[in-house]
């Protein structure tokens, strides 16, 4: 490659005559084919071919000679930091030593997506001083657009920021709406379930009484009116009446079926009723009350006059139940073998639980007569203690609300001092026409072979007389008030 000292017969032309170096030209082409064509010219300003194994030489020796005229063009500016000189103020001859540097400048690049661009060299500083100009340039508008997209970014996050409450707050309107809908809806719905449990309940409930109703007719099982009559009470006011026989038994009358009346000037004066136990089993107490009977008298247990145990009955809860339901007056008694005074207060309060709230209309019943056989519990007591158990008995009932009435036959009565009781009254067993002792007896037990509808077997039969009792004493009062008048 030649270089500026070179001798050459051809007169090179100047920038006077408009003549401009290819390789500047070549500089800025971009396309492969445009760079292909520096060789060409490289050849042409060389003015003969190397071969290829020289072209490291050349331009090795042209990169010195290069060193060198730059040197001298660029020591003051390099030094003040002065702007070069452009390419129009370098004169020809001074590019045209560098046919070696052209040529490497005008070597083509690997083709990129990006556009080629001029390779900067040493000698010129003003390509390597314009390059950070360039960058803070791009710096710049890469910073000014990364801070219009910031705050572009910034106005769409506030203003999305800002538009957020109003749709959150929509959101939470319409959630709210939803859910109170939902639950309106749901309340609705229960309260329809619950309406329709209520009347499949009342169904349910009417059906039942209905059947229980049609069940209860059918067996003879409902309630029925009170009968007629009450029980006037058979307690006296003082001892000496105990030993008088108020009745005038040619009044005493028997019916059809056997049954004793009490009749005084055609007026009855009397009630028929029962006494039963679980020995009667299960009664029908309809057709009881419908065969005429008005009170009975019903076993609320007994004390066992082997061991002392006290039982209550079976079918007391039933019976009295179903007496009750009849509209007949009920009574209760128990069957007593105690030996003392504290088992006397048991037996009452006993009877008294078995009671619990219900109302009674007849007395409750001391019930104390020796058991048949040798091992009968009381059948060795004298007349004292058997007086001060039966007091005791009849004492608690009253306490607690309830009429005593004391029972047995002529010889039971004997062995309590039966006088000592005449505050609580008797209720007399003699199976007679007419009672075998002169006692003002309230109620009459006067047979044991009784027949009535209802009851399957013999039943006791018993006539309140209290009301003839009753009768006799105001009579006689009435009769001593007017003779202790007259006197």
């Amino acid at each position: 490659m030649p270089t500026s000292d070179s001798s050459s017969t051809d007169k090179q032309p100047t920038a006077q005559d408009g003549y401009v170096p290819k390789h500047f030209a070549n500089i800025d082409q971009e396309k492969d084919g445009e760079h292909e064509k520096a060789p060409q010219h490289v050849a042409a300003a060389s003015g003969s071919a190397k071969p290829a194994t020289e072209a490291p030489k050349a331009a090795e020796e042209s990169d010195e000679g290069a060193n060198t005229t730059v040197g001298k063009h660029m020591a003051k500016p390099a030094a003040k930091h002065v702007e070069p000189p452009s390419e129009s103020s370098v004169a020809p001859e001074e590019f045209a030593a560098q046919p070696a540097k052209a040529a490497l400048a005008a070597v083509p690049a690997k083709p990129s997506g990006k556009p080629a661009q001029a390779r900067s060299f040493p000698e010129k500083p003003t390509e390597k001083a314009s390059e950070p100009e360039n960058k803070d340039a791009d710096t710049k508008k890469t910073s000014k657009t990364s801070t219009t997209t910031k705050t572009t970014k910034a106005t769409k996050t506030t203003k999305q920021t800002s538009k957020a409450p109003k749709s959150t707050k929509a959101s939470k309107s319409t959630k709210t709406s939803k859910s109170t809908k939902q639950t309106s809806k749901k309340k609705k719905g229960s309260k329809k379930k619950r309406g329709l449990i209520v009347r499949r309940v009342l169904i349910i409930v009417i059906c039942a009484l209905v059947a229980a109703i049609v069940i209860l007719f059918a067996n003879g099982i409902y309630w029925e009116p009170k009968v007629s009559g009450q029980y006037y009470g058979s307690g006296l006011s003082q001892q000496n009446d105990s030993y008088v026989n108020p009745y005038q038994w040619q009044n005493l009358n028997r019916d059809a079926l056997g049954r004793l009346h009490y009749t005084v000037d055609g007026q009855e004066m009397s009630r028929t009723g029962i006494d039963v136990s679980e020995f009667q089993g299960d009664i029908n107490w309809h057709q009881v009350r419908n065969d005429g009977i008005s009170f009975a008298m019903i076993r609320a247990g007994y004390r066992g006059s082997d061991n002392g145990q006290i039982v209550g009955d079976s079918n007391f809860r039933k019976n009295l139940i179903g007496a009750q339901m009849a509209g007949l007056d009920v009574g209760v008694y128990f069957y007593s073998q105690a030996t003392s005074v504290d088992e006397a207060v048991e037996e009452a309060n006993f009877v008294l639980g078995q009671l619990g709230p219900a109302s009674i209309e007849y007395p409750v019943a001391f019930d104390w007569e020796p058991a048949s056989g040798a091992d009968s519990r009381i059948s060795d007591l004298n007349v004292e203690s058997s007086q001060q158990i039966a007091e005791a008995f009849c004492q608690e009932i009253q306490n607690k609300g309830k009429t005593a009435v004391v029972y047995g036959n002529i010889y039971d009565l004997e062995s309590l001092n039966y006088p000592t009781l005449y505050s609580y009254g008797y209720w007399l067993a003699s199976y007679t026409d007419q009672p075998l002792m002169a006692i003002p007896c309230g109620l009459w037990q006067y047979s044991s072979y009784g027949t009535v509808s209802g009851i399957d077997g013999k039943v006791d039969m018993d006539i309140d007389l209290t009301q003839a009792l009753n009768q006799y004493y105001s009579n006689a009062d009435t009769s001593d008030s007017a003779s202790s008048s007259n006197d």
